[in-house]
């Protein structure tokens, strides 16, 4: 197998091998221009007068402009792919699609709560927000393993006081003067994230 040599401002560089020569003038080490030699010639010459080297770079290049758009073709696709997944991605309250078969991945859970609701629920509180949020959650928990849906969902409420106000809620309640309470909905919910084969 060859060796190459090239010389830039008077500075010998090498050995190359052929592979590694096309490889310097791709990564524009050397220009067509550069002083070359194989390991048994003694005298140079410029790399553009080398048989067969600009075309193995042309070669090169065309095979790596390639791949490089099948890359980005497989990513587009993987991202389409990822997308529909998506759209597609469904909480339900029932067990797994009669006749598909499925992996179980994990289960998952998520809660949030939506806004003060008085003592007993005034026109502030609005449990839809909360519930649409815990179903946000439940689906970007889902994608985020690689789920197809999240079936069996069980949703539970709860009226929950500010931790810090419970005094003032119980004292109320008892009709004790001493503040107003907050309350506010929480709802909870858990499923079985799934893949369908």
């Amino acid at each position: 197998m060859a060796s190459w040599f090239y010389r830039i401002m008077g500075d010998e560089f090498g050995p190359l091998s052929t592979q590694q020569l096309i490889d310097a003038v791709i990564q524009k080490t050397i220009s067509g221009d550069t002083d070359v030699r194989k390991d048994s010639e003694s005298g140079w010459k410029p790399a553009m007068l080398v048989n067969g080297l600009f075309a193995a770079v042309d070669k090169k290049n065309a095979e790596f402009q390639r791949e490089e758009g099948q890359r980005r073709q497989a990513e587009i696709e993987a991202a389409e792919k990822e997308r529909r997944r998506w759209d597609n991605l469904k909480i339900s309250t029932c067990g797994p699609v009669p006749g598909k078969v499925c992996r179980v991945i994990d289960t998952i859970f998520a809660m949030d709560s939506s806004g003060e609701a008085g003592l007993f629920f005034s026109s502030k509180a609005v449990p839809e927000d909360a519930f649409a949020k815990v179903k946000e959650q439940l689906l970007h928990r889902a994608f985020e393993l690689g789920a197809d849906a999240v079936v069996s969902c069980q949703f539970e409420y709860r009226v929950a006081v500010s931790t810090n106000e419970t005094a003032a809620v119980i004292a109320k309640m008892a009709g004790i003067s001493g503040g107003r309470g907050s309350l506010c909905v929480e709802i909870f919910a858990y499923g079985t994230a799934v893949s369908y084969e």
